[in-house]
């Protein structure tokens, strides 16, 4: 509330209660382990402390829960289910599992009750809500950040700063937790956003994931995510893997960006898969999917690599002037010959008919020379020739690029020219309005801060089932990663899809699918063909990962016959052989005493 300069906040009471419930889930196992009270209460909360929490409303700061009856039906059963989740901890925690328990806890019941006074018991009982002198029925809620600003104020602050320091510490996921408690299921064996759940309580959880499907992925909900004009977003990252052992992988320098078809909800009360979901399966069927987004400066809800990187340049640098020089987005529709608008949509999911396509535009581009200068000489006489999108680009780009009117940094993207292309706004978002060659150059948050840690999630998730997986020589495959960010540009793996969507399904996607494939070419075709070893082999935009810091895999020869060639050895127990010493020594006394006869008979 401090950072977001919100009007209320909770009250110093409901903060001094919640701190004390953190500080106990914060401690070290090993320091409460023997004591049986600490032991008990270690990251839990007691009826008492449980009587305040459950008035507060955690997405509105000062408003009491309606527990008295004036709850709506969704809001009641809300409460039903949070009363119902805490009844049950509560029976979880305290009840005995054996009789041998029940029994022991009986008796230190009664120790503890001997040895304390009437007057402990009462101070016992009391909790920290009592000990201010207050009611938890009655404690007022919220408050006004005003109330903070004064000595005692500040140090509330300052603990709760200290406490939220050592959350993030321990735990890692921390920074896209949030206050609302969301998850989000989907079924294993379904694809394209199907089947894709929502739910803020574990009964709801459980409810969504009692149907058919036998298997479920539940996945806690960034409650926090980076947000571009209020959509959420996700990064598609092609990766291949041309071997497993040793790990050989190359990631695609030009991942795009796939938006929601609406703006996020941060109270997240709304399970709208427009809300929620970026896959361009359920994206498509939004009615203003192929509009232009005014806001995004595109159709098809998507981006370039290029104009995020732009993005993240104006909202993010914190340089007094800026050199960022316009980045260009070197695979479009215009620039690779596609009529994405002629395209339909058999032709969208067939490479060979796009290639036609490709191949008709490529000869048409090719006019002879006095054409080109009639079409030129027209052009200057009546200053309205036909501009293409390439050409709309190129201009585009230029006359930013000459700008150098510095622009304070903008919330996302320049705004768009009436008529101008999708691509050709595209380009205008991906190109730096605030470019001063005098001035050093800015940092790109985008390969300093995003690039790493995709690179890392990519080495690390792929290193974790490298010796599970049966890998063939002379194999590859590509793999689609989805990546997300909270708002603090942390990275997080959402998902990695093993036949990932390789349709022309937008004006982003038609030139990069088609890319993709040719450099795929160029990794498992040509460069194991490369006779020169200390060449720099081209691999398009395919950039190899460094592995070499992990082992190869040794497997075991899983189905092979195994013998154990050697000689048995004879081991015996020492009974054994006191047995066998004992019976050695009768059947000795035994051939003694018919010794004589023997001999006889030898002798003749």
């Amino acid at each position: 509330h401090l950072e977001g300069k919100t009007p209320m906040t909770f009250s110093a009471t409901v903060m001094q209660v919640a701190l004390a419930v953190w500080e106990r889930a914060l401690r070290e196992p090993d320091d409460v382990i023997d004591h049986p009270t600490l032991a008990e209460t270690a990251g839990n909360i007691t009826k008492n402390e449980w009587k305040l929490l459950r008035r507060v409303d955690l997405d509105r700061p000062g408003v009491e829960l309606p527990w008295d009856g004036t709850a709506t039906k969704k809001e009641k059963t809300r409460l039903e289910q949070l009363e119902d989740h805490f009844a049950r901890n509560l029976e979880r925690i305290h009840a005995p599992k054996t009789e041998e328990e029940k029994l022991a806890a009986e008796m230190r019941e009664k120790e503890e009750a001997k040895k304390k006074k009437p007057a402990e018991k009462k101070k016992k009982a009391l909790t920290a809500v009592e000990e201010l002198g207050e009611d938890p029925a009655t404690t007022v809620l919220g408050t006004t950040l005003d109330a903070y600003e004064n000595p005692k104020g500040q140090r509330m602050v300052s603990e709760v700063q200290r406490v939220v320091g050592e959350l993030k510490t321990t735990l890692p996921q921390f920074p896209l937790d949030g206050t609302k408690n969301a998850w989000i299921m989907k079924p294993a064996g379904k694809s394209r956003g199907r089947g894709i759940a929502f739910s803020r309580d574990l009964e709801g959880i459980l409810k969504e994931t009692s149907g058919e499907e036998e298997q479920w992925i539940c996945q806690k909900y960034i409650e926090n995510p980076q947000l571009i004009h209020g959509y959420k977003f996700d990064i598609r990252q092609w990766v291949l893997v041309v071997d497993w052992n040793p790990l050989t992988v190359y990631r695609w320098n030009e991942p795009y960006l796939r938006f929601a078809a609406s703006k996020y909800d941060d109270s997240l009360m709304d399970d709208d898969p427009f809300i929620h979901l970026v896959n361009n399966s359920i994206s498509k069927d939004h009615p203003d999917f192929y509009k232009q987004n005014e806001e995004l400066c595109t159709n098809g809800y998507m981006w370039f690599r290029q104009q995020y990187q732009k993005w993240l340049h104006d909202t993010q640098c914190t340089c007094g002037e800026h050199n960022f020089p316009p980045v260009d987005i070197p695979f479009t529709c215009e620039n690779m010959g596609i009529n994405f608008d002629g395209l339909t949509d058999e032709q969208k999911n067939d490479p060979e008919a796009l290639e036609e396509m490709v191949d008709a535009a490529a000869e048409e581009a090719q006019p002879d020379e006095k054409a080109s200068e009639t079409a030129d000489a027209s052009k200057d006489a009546d200053g309205d020739g036909a501009t293409t999108p390439k050409m709309a680009l190129e201009e585009t780009m230029k006359a930013e690029t000459d700008s150098s009117d510095p622009v304070e940094p903008s919330s996302g993207a320049s705004p768009q020219a009436a008529g101008a292309s999708p691509t050709a706004s595209g380009a205008r978002a991906a190109s730096s309005s605030q470019h001063k060659p005098s001035c050093p150059r800015c940092p790109d948050i985008y390969e300093t801060e995003v690039v790493p840690q995709m690179n890392n999630i990519i080495t690390w998730s792929l290193a974790s089932v490298m010796d599970s997986i049966e890998h063939r020589k002379n194999s590859c495959e590509l793999f689609g990663y989805d990546f997300m960010l909270a708002d603090d540009n942390s990275v997080y793996l959402i998902e990695v899809n093993s036949s990932p969507a390789m349709d022309y399904s937008t004006r982003v996607t038609a030139p990069l699918v088609r890319q993709v494939m040719e450099d795929v070419a160029k990794v498992i075709v040509d460069l194991p063909a490369n006779e020169n070893p200390g060449d720099s082999p081209d691999t398009g935009s395919w950039v190899k990962l460094d592995t070499g810091s992990l082992p190869t895999v040794t497997r075991a020869m899983v189905g092979a016959r195994l013998d154990v060639v050697g000689k048995a050895m004879n081991i015996q127990t020492e009974k054994a052989a006191n047995k066998k010493k004992k019976k050695s020594k009768k059947k000795k006394k035994t051939t003694e005493e018919g010794g004589d006869d023997d001999g006889d008979e030898d002798d003749a």
